[in-house]
């Protein structure tokens, strides 16, 4: 049995937060049944009908609860075609899930709602009963029964609209192509926009009353995203319009509604004095990564819910993609090794990961623990078979994939039919090993005379046995004078050997940084790479993987800190570019906050590090300069204060003192003036946090303030500040305030204590923000109480499936940064 089409009737009341429904289900069965079985949540069913052959029965149901199922029993068997209609009533709720409740304030500071939708993964049950899983793709019909002077948006164009005579109107939206359940969205509520009709689709940017005037650059991005995506996947966007909506009350960053995509304020508008350039490039990604689920998610679904990196690994490789065309000059591949495939090797360098394609037939929840793997390593994956099969290849197979399976739900094994069938390479190959095994390769290379010896093993920061083995693409480079070159080769087994190297070669290996594994080279390799990083003869990309993976193996325990830092002294002295000195930057803060015993030097050398850089770039943005230079100066102005610089904290200091007089700060700064400036004066709490409490904070500004909150330098004033986050600040951004604390070195001897204090407090906050505060917590604070951490994680019942991802994650890395403690 499986739904053909929807109608479904909605009677929103923005006064009682209450909604009266109707749906009928046009659904189809090959075999006679007598049960139907669909999903509902927080739903009071009043009547169950069956048109069958002509002819209305009304049905007997039941609700079972704990299964989240509505149980409909007709009076006789049926076959073929039927139609289940039900009446309901349900709550607009305020849990950010489901159909839910948003609250903004207006210019004038008058508190009002919208009514909107966030059905991934397995909410729409709590809107309307359906079959709620992504395999049931259907086409929706939705109409909206509301207040007159209300605006109603859906996945699709108005189709009709018409006055009731009661003060409300019924609002008809054309029919969807056909969708799962996760992607159907309404809303209602004061609604202003601007849109760009120039071509099809209409594009449009919906925003709270007198916001729109924020809005140009996210309809521009837009524009351009869908533009790059038509172009590149050969596959027209099917329908009219496509909404970019501003939602103030949200859990995530963006969701990918099919032609109704919601943002966090921050995530779509850009205010002037507020945004910096940093931020542009967040927006811009966002919108691209948002629009890129367009073709991956919502025209092509995964099967089951075990394929979902098929939609966000995806996703997440184009918003770098597609920025890039645009933006050449932002470095964007540049920017994905630092934010994207940092994380990701991150997270899968514990023995406790998994696979990017997950068990099928099994929940699976987007937390702090899968979506390094189903979102950062699945993108990383994706970026090496591309380069792997050639970005020509690439593209051809991705658009053949998806003009074969438009409208319909795929397996991975679909994917690689087509990518094989295009490239004419074994693909599926390659591709089930980096897919459904957990973990990655550590490459050791050392050369014997002219003999490069490869061999391959799992990497992970604690020792264990592993019986993974990977097909790994290997771009070499050599470098040796008139045998200098770039070789491709493929390893298939655990020991391999090149032939007929150069003798006296340096060798480079994951040229690039394309591709997903670390190396570890023989040390006199390794010093002459380290001489060409330190000349800069070495691409960005490169001196970072040699730095990056020296890191990583320090936390392993195969070198010491002092090893570490001796590479950053004597090849990385005059490091200036974005990508290896930001990734220098968070080791060094890193090390600070777990290993005592080296303080001294990290500090050293970190000082030494950001204030040369600083006086390098300057401390004040110029016009022209890149987002990357610009986020590279904050970062060093953090550093800095953090480790003690006198001179960046009475400039950091100046910023703030400023800021607090009412005088303008350049946007670039705002947002490390705001956190230095409190770390080193802490009495600047209380300007803090009258801000937050001002009806004319922007989203982007708060983030800057909740980001402050958590970085006063005062031990009580801290307490303070992450006791007004949990009484004052919203549940969707108290996290924020947390793992700033979490990071802040004035927390570490306590900030577990005032987390096992207040958990049941944190536990009112969205599941996934309790795992983020849970994963930022534990590594670092719990250092000093580390038995206590695992007593209490034994004992503990935590809400969804905490215990089986996120703690565990946590648990072993507090274990990694206690081992490298030690030493």
């Amino acid at each position: 049995m499986k739904p053909l089409k929807y109608l479904v009737r909605l009677e929103p009341d923005l006064g009682s937060f209450k909604f009266k429904g109707f749906v009928a289900i046009d659904l189809k069965s090959d075999t006679p049944v007598d049960r139907i079985i669909l999903n509902v949540k927080d739903l009071t069913v009043e009547e169950c009908i069956l048109l069958y052959k002509g002819r209305e029965d009304v049905c007997s149901y039941s609700v079972v609860g704990e299964r989240e199922e509505l149980h409909v029993h007709p009076p006789r068997r049926v076959k073929g075609r039927f139609v289940l209609k039900i009446r309901f009533n349900g709550v607009i709720n305020d849990l950010m899930i489901g159909f839910y409740k948003s609250k903004y304030i207006t210019a004038d500071g008058v508190e009002k709602y919208i009514a909107v939708t966030q059905f991934e993964e397995r909410e729409a049950r709590r809107a309307f009963p359906c079959f709620d899983h992504p395999s049931f793709k259907a086409v929706f019909n939705i109409e909206l029964i509301v207040d007159e002077k209300l605006t109603a948006v859906s996945n699709t164009e108005i189709l009709e609209e018409y006055p009731l005579g009661d003060g409300r109107r019924l609002v008809r939206f054309a029919p969807t192509p056909l969708l799962s359940t996760y992607l159907v969205f309404f809303a209602v509520g004061e609604f202003e926009h601007i849109q760009d009709a120039s071509s099809k689709p209409v594009i449009r940017v919906l925003t709270p009353p007198g916001k729109t005037v924020y809005a140009g650059y996210a309809l521009k991005k837009a524009r351009a995203a869908l533009s790059f995506m038509e172009k590149y996947t050969g596959l027209d966007y099917p329908t009219g319009k496509c909404d970019y909506i501003s939602v103030q009350d949200f859990v995530f960053g963006a969701m990918e509604n099919y032609g109704a995509i919601t943002f966090r304020e921050n995530a779509l508008l850009v205010y002037p004095n507020v945004t910096n350039r940093s931020n542009l490039v967040r927006i811009a990604s966002i919108i691209a990564h948002e629009t890129a689920h367009l073709w991956f998610g919502d025209i092509v679904t995964p099967l089951d819910w075990s394929y979902l990196w098929l939609n966000e690994s995806f996703a997440t490789y184009f918003s770098y993609a597609a920025v890039d065309v645009q933006h050449p000059d932002w470095e964007m591949w540049d920017r994905f090794l630092l934010e994207n495939s940092v994380e990701a090797f991150k997270r899968d360098s514990l023995q406790h990961t998994h696979p990017i394609q997950l068990p099928v037939n099994l929940p699976v929840n987007i937390n702090t623990s899968t979506a390094p793997i189903i979102y950062n390593k699945g993108a990383a994956i994706l970026l090496m078979l591309a380069e792997y099969l050639g970005e020509e290849d690439f593209q051809k197979a991705v658009s053949v994939f998806l003009r074969r399976h438009a409208y319909r739900n795929v397996s991975t094994d679909d994917y690689w039919s087509v990518f094989e069938e295009v490239s004419q390479t074994p693909v599926r190959e390659f591709a089930d090993a980096w897919i459904k095994q957990p973990g990655y390769p550590l490459i050791t290379a050392y050369l014997e005379d002219d003999t490069l010896r490869l061999k391959q093993a799992r990497f992970t920061y604690q020792p264990g046995e592993f019986k993974e083995k990977w097909i790994i693409p290997v771009k070499l480079t050599v470098h040796g004078g008139e045998h200098s070159g770039i070789f491709e080769y493929v390893l298939r087994n655990r020991e391999e050997c090149i032939k007929d190297l150069p003798v006296d070669s340096v060798f480079k290996l994951n040229s690039g940084g394309r591709g997903f594994y670390r190396v570890k080279y023989g040390m006199s390799n390794l010093e002459r790479l380290g001489e060409l990083a330190s000349k800069k003869i070495l691409n960005s990309a490169d001196s970072f993987n040699i730095e990056n993976d020296f890191y990583a193996l320090t936390l392993r325990g195969d070198y010491s800190i002092g090893e570490y830092l001796y590479l950053l002294e004597k090849y990385y002295g005059s490091e200036d570019r974005y990508l290896p000195a930001s990734d220098i930057a968070g080791n060094l803060l890193e090390l600070n906050l777990i290993t005592p015993q080296y303080k001294s030097k990290i500090i050293g050398y970190g000082l030494k590090l950001s204030e040369r850089i600083l006086d390098g770039i300057g401390l004040q943005p110029v016009e022209d300069e890149t987002p990357q230079r610009s986020e590279l100066r904050n970062i060093m102005l953090w550093t800095a204060t953090v480790l003690g610089s006198k001179r960046i904290r009475e400039y950091c200091s100046s910023l703030f003192e400023r800021i607090l007089e009412g005088g303008i700060v350049h946007p670039d700064l705002q947002p490390v003036a705001l956190k230095a400036g409190v770390y080193v004066n802490p009495a600047g709490l209380n300007y803090i946090k009258r801000r937050l409490e001002s009806n004319t904070i922007t989203e982007t500004e708060k983030v800057y303030l909740l980001n402050a909150l958590g970085a006063v330098s005062d031990s009580q004033l801290l307490k303070d500040a992450l006791d007004y986050a949990l009484r004052k600040v919203a549940k969707n951004n108290i996290f924020i305030v947390v793992n700033s604390a979490a990071r802040n070195p004035t927390a570490l001897n306590w900030l577990w204590s005032w987390f096992t204090d207040n958990i049941k407090r944190l536990e009112q906050l969205p599941l996934t923000h309790l795992g983020r505060v849970i994963a930022s917590v534990t590594p670092f604070s719990g250092l000093k109480n580390i038995s206590e951490v695992e007593l209490f994680f034994n004992a503990y019942k935590s809400p969804g499936n905490l215990e089986e991802d996120t703690i565990k994650m946590a648990l072993e890395e507090l274990k990694v940064y206690a081992s490298v403690s030690s030493r």
